[in-house]
């Protein structure tokens, strides 16, 4: 029994393991494109500070594109950013804009038609309470 709490004692003073094992070539590159594009979404936030639609949108994207990083990698992406990062996409505004802008607007249209999906079913429950309104009335 001593021996059974000594491991479990154990087991809880481990270190949890990490929760990203090793990744592939495709997960790397991935990972690069998505903290390249996090920080593209934030220059072009700070870059359109005056108009508040595009900035909110930026905002989501840029939370989008860190959770895609952050869930892969395990990390925290402001652990994990460098000058060098920024300075590359800034360099290089029109080519991560040519990577990021398409995964931007694909996600977009994702949520677009998801968000339509799920008003659709919402009109549905509505007909079908308001079907089941009139039906209660009826018998009454």
């Amino acid at each position: 029994m001593r021996a059974l709490a000594f491991l479990a004692g154990c087991a809880l003073a481990a270190p949890a393991p990490a929760p990203v094992a090793a990744q592939s070539a495709a997960d790397e590159a991935a990972n690069r494109i998505d903290q390249r594009c996090a920080i593209w979404a934030s220059a072009l936030m700070a870059m359109a500070q005056e108009d508040d639609g595009p900035v909110e949108g930026l905002g989501y994207t840029m939370t989008w594109f860190v959770g895609r990083w952050e869930g892969r990698t395990g990390l925290r992406i402001d652990e994990a950013w460098s000058h060098a990062d920024v300075d590359a996409v800034v360099a290089d505004m029109p080519g991560t804009s040519a990577i990021c802008l398409p995964l931007m607007e694909s996600f977009g249209a994702r949520m677009t038609a998801w968000g339509d999906a799920i008003g659709a079913y919402g009109a549905s429950l509505d007909a079908a309470e308001a079907a089941g309104s009139s039906r209660k009335r009826a018998r009454q």
